[in-house]
């Protein structure tokens, strides 16, 4: 995969960029306001000079159709599309929406959501990161969160979509809180992402 790193693009990312990774030999408990995020920490929106947002197929180019996973950008003054992941996004009236993928391997690959396209002059949002959390017990409470949602656009930008979440529970697991890999809100949203858990 290619990643962003916040600053530039790599075929060959370190280890937990864009991802949390967590191996627990005991319980983990998320209390009622814990919280566990990689919220709009995947692939790039679009901008400017690149509108397509940025994918497993890299950062983009000045393009209205899909990046792959990322949504088609615009610098006039319509809308661009989402980014897509395990579901897909919206398409813009010019911009068109990312494709999905990871279907198969998003539990070993920690797929990253893909970014929004650009819209005019204003930013794609965000994909989301992936978690990957392995514990002998898992207890999430009510008000407690694990989530890996997509960046949300306003405006003629695309919004992310959701990233992974994969939590592995081979004792005791509870959930009363929220686990979320939705994709970002907004008139062209996000298209989900992927999660396994208990």
């Amino acid at each position: 995969d290619n990643a962003f790193s916040g600053s530039s693009w790599t075929s060959t990312p370190g280890a937990g960029n864009g991802k949390l990774i967590a191996d627990i030999t005991g319980t983990l408990t998320v209390g009622g306001s814990g919280r566990i995020h990689m919220d709009a920490k995947g692939y790039h929106g679009g901008i400017a000079t690149r509108t397509q947002g940025g994918s497993p197929t890299g950062p983009g180019s000045t393009s209205t159709a899909a990046n792959g996973g990322g949504g088609g950008g615009t610098t006039t003054n319509t809308t661009a599309g989402a980014g897509s992941y395990g579901t897909a996004g919206v398409a813009g009236a010019t911009g068109v929406a990312g494709t999905t993928y990871g279907a198969s391997d998003f539990t070993t690959a920690l797929h990253l959501g893909s970014g929004g396209g650009a819209g005019n002059t204003l930013n794609g949002a965000f994909g989301g990161g992936a978690i990957k959390i392995s514990a002998a017990n898992l207890s999430v409470a009510t008000g407690g969160q694990i989530t890996a949602r997509g960046g949300a656009a306003t405006g003629n930008p695309g919004s992310g979509s959701g990233g992974t979440v994969v939590l592995s529970v081979p004792g005791t697991f509870s959930n009363t809180g929220t686990i979320s890999v939705a994709g970002g809100a907004g008139t062209r949203a996000g298209g989900n992402g992927r999660s396994q858990f208990p």
